[in-house]
C-alpha cells in the first residue's frame, strides 16, 4: 500500500498545495492501492508504516522544519525500507540503494552549507579587520548592558550611607552579597560600612 502523506500546518507548504500536487501525480499512476493520511508529521502515526511500503508527499519539505531533521527522517525511512516520493522535487526513492545514494549526497550538501556558512563569516570578519574596523568587544572593555546594582545605584549609596545592612540591600536589589560589596568597593570606596540601624544602638 501506498501513502500519500499531507502534513497539517506545515509552514513552508499548505494544505491546499499539497493536495493539489498529490492529486495530480495520482492521476497519471496506475495505481489503486493508495491511502491518504493527514498528520502532524510523518511521525505521528507509527502504525502507518507497518502497512506501507512507500510514501508520497509533495515537498521534500514536508517531512521536516530544518534539512538536518529532513536528514533523520530519511535516514529512519530507509532503516524501515520503505522507499519515498517527493513530488515537487521529482524524486524517486524506490530502492533501498537510491535512498542510500540520495541521503550521502543529502549529507554531503548539508556540510557543503555549513562550511560555505563559515567560510562567509569569516571572510566578512577578516575584511572589516582589514578595513581597521575592530570586531567585538575589546579585552577588558566593560559590558553595556546594565547591572542591577546600576540599575539602583542611587539606593544603594543612600542605603549603605544610612547604615542599611549588605544582606538586607542586597535583597532588594536581587544580587548576591558579594556583587554587592564589589559595586560598593567600585563605586563608592571611601563610604565606610556601618553597624545596622537595629544593632547601632544595642
Amino acid at each position: 500500500m501506498t501513502i500519500a502523506l499531507i502534513v497539517k500546518n506545515n509552514k513552508y507548504i499548505n494544505e491546499l498545495q499539497q493536495n493539489t500536487l498529490l492529486l495530480s501525480f495520482f492521476n497519471t499512476q496506475q495505481e489503486k492501492d493508495i491511502f491518504f493520511v493527514e498528520n502532524e508529521n510523518i511521525f505521528s502515526e507509527p502504525s502507518i508504516f507497518e502497512t506501507s511500503k512507500r510514501i508520497v508527499v509533495a515537498s521534500l519539505m514536508c517531512l521536516a522544519d530544518s534539512m538536518s531533521e529532513i536528514k533523520t527522517v530519511l535516514l529512519d525511512l530507509y532503516k524501515r525500507k520503505i522507499s519515498l516520493v517527493s513530488i515537487k522535487e521529482n524524486l524517486f526513492l524506490l530502492t533501498q540503494k537510491e535512498m542510500k545514494n540520495f541521503i550521502l549526497g543529502f549529507d554531503l550538501a548539508l556540510q557543503l552549507k555549513v562550511d560555505y556558512s563559515s567560510f562567509k563569516i569569516k571572510s566578512s570578519l577578516q575584511k572589516k579587520k582589514e578595513q581597521g574596523i575592530k570586531i567585538g568587544r575589546l579585552i577588558g572593555a566593560k559590558n553595556k548592558k546594565k547591572s542591577k546594582c546600576a540599575e539602583h545605584h542611587q539606593y544603594i549609596f543612600q542605603a549603605l550611607k544610612n547604615g542599611e545592612k549588605i544582606t538586607t540591600i542586597a535583597n532588594t536589589v536581587g544580587v548576591t552579597e558579594r556583587t554587592l560589596f564589589n559595586y560598593k568597593k567600585e563605586h563608592f570606596p571611601t563610604l565606610c560600612l556601618h553597624k545596622s540601624k537595629e544593632h547601632g544602638n544595642a
